[in-house]
């Protein structure tokens, strides 16, 4: 999924699939093929090249792809991890997005029909991603550890642009290699990772082989049957009418849109504003990632271990500076003049880095309300993560009409910074670290307001 935002800006498409031909008084239609060489050329005027860049649409569609079929696919999975636990169900998705990652290259040189067919694909499968996380953190999570486990397992965004990136810019700058083998090489490690989930991970932490009594004890205390068991149930009403379930969509909403368009659109932004080469790109990009890695583990740990503050407290510090810095970099980024772009790289890098403290908010305050519902809530981000996706492409399609001009770019910059200053003003008005009502909803015959 990472690796596709960088090597979009080094694919081209064929073109090759509809051209008209005029020769003396002769007209006819036909498909040019591919083994002509790296230009068609008629009456040594016409000068057609065999590839051209995606278009801004195109660019556009494909991310659309990704975002309507996680956008289908996320409350599904959801249900079935509810259902049958998260070992077999977020392996096929694994398996799904290997598949489909081998593939892309032969799907792009084909056409757009087979390049958005993969890209659905490929979205279907990330719909898993986070109501996993959810369900892994409310099963094995301890109550006073969810700051720091939340801030493990949400390092996968990070740590994926920090692997991904500098990868992806040595292999595509690669004489021998080329963009294609970016594909090929991550779909020869997925299943090595997805493998070792298999391996270690089961739904139900006291059947663990690994896990000792003691361990199990300190992460089944406190909690009550209904959050140990898997009864299958989940009461939908009751979850989606919680203002505070609410409240945290929003700042996730918020939160998700601004990164999400960052991760996507910086290595664009470094390539056509601050007019860096293709490997220092890779290596530009990849520094937010690398330093929001320590920053998010730290945050998480400092969340659930600064005594001197309540829960509350803690919540409301981390949210705000992961919504409200992260605002204020964004706004100062497209106001950083020509001369000065190693400090746009800097302000990006610190509005990466702020908004991986987010484990420490608004994350952490939606699995401990929603308890054993805490998958489904989790999931509802990444419902809005995959909207994101859809609206990122959307807001550059219509505010970046050309991609090396500043002030295009700092309309958008702008416009996040306010819907982040604006999330956080709810937060503080709303956060909790009680568990909702809803959580006492355990059975259909239970759930009268259902």
């Amino acid at each position: 999924m990472i690796v596709f935002n960088f090597t979009l800006i080094l694919m081209k498409r064929p073109n090759w699939e509809n051209i008209t031909i005029t020769i003396s008084n002769f007209n006819s239609s036909t498909k040019i093929k591919e083994e002509v060489g790296p230009f068609v050329v008629f009456n040594q005027t016409h000068i057609i090249p065999k590839n051209v860049p995606h278009s801004q649409a195109e660019k556009a569609q494909l991310q659309y792809a990704v975002g309507i079929a996680s956008i289908i696919s996320t409350f599904p999975f959801s249900m079935l991890y509810t259902k049958f636990g998260a070992r077999f169900v977020f392996l096929s998705a694994g398996i799904l997005s290997t598949i489909s990652t081998g593939l892309l290259p032969f799907a792009a040189s084909k056409g757009m029909i087979e390049f958005t067919l993969i890209r659905l694909i490929q979205g279907f499968a990330y719909g898993a991603n986070f109501a996993a996380i959810g369900f892994v953190c409310q099963r094995w999570a301890t109550l006073q550890q969810h700051g720091f486990f939340l801030a493990c397992m949400t390092t996968f965004n990070g740590l994926s642009v920090t692997l991904t990136n500098p990868v992806a810019a040595f292999i595509s700058s690669a004489p021998s290699l080329g963009w294609p083998y970016v594909y090929y090489f991550h779909a020869l490690i997925s299943p090595i990772l997805f493998g070792l989930w298999l391996f270690l991970y089961t739904d139900h932490p006291d059947t663990h082989s690994c896990v000792s009594q003691h361990e199990k004890d300190l992460i089944l205390s406190g909690k009550s049957e209904a959050e140990i068991g898997l009864s299958g149930f989940m009461p939908y009403r009751a979850i989606l009418t919680n203002k505070i379930v609410l409240v945290i969509w929003l700042n996730s909403f918020a939160d998700i849109i601004t990164s999400v368009f960052l991760i996507t659109y910086l290595p664009t932004y470094i390539s056509k504003v601050l007019r860096y080469g293709v490997r220092e790109t890779g290596i530009w990009s990849a520094l937010p990632a690398l330093l929001h890695l320590p920053v998010k583990l730290i945050s998480g740990w400092l969340s659930d271990n600064m005594r001197f503050m309540s829960e509350i407290g803690r919540m409301l510090l981390f949210n705000s500076i992961a919504l409200v810095g992260s605002g204020v970099a964004y706004a100062l980024v497209g106001f950083v003049p020509d001369d000065k772009r190693f400090l746009a790289v800097i302000l990006m890098t610190i509005n990466f880095v702020l908004a991986s403290t987010n484990c420490g908010g608004f994350y952490k305050c939606a699995t401990l309300i929603s308890r054993q519902y805490a998958h489904f809530v989790v999931a509802g981000i990444q419902f809005e993560k995959s909207v994101t996706l859809f609206v990122s492409p959307l807001l550059f399609l219509l505010f970046v009409q050309d991609e090396s001009n500043r002030e295009q770019w700092r309309i958008i910059f702008i416009g996040m910074a306010i819907i982040l200053f604006v999330a956080n003003t709810f937060f503080w008005f709303f956060v909790t670290d009680q568990p909702a009502e809803f959580t006492k909803i355990v059975t259909k015959q239970k759930s009268e307001k259902e």
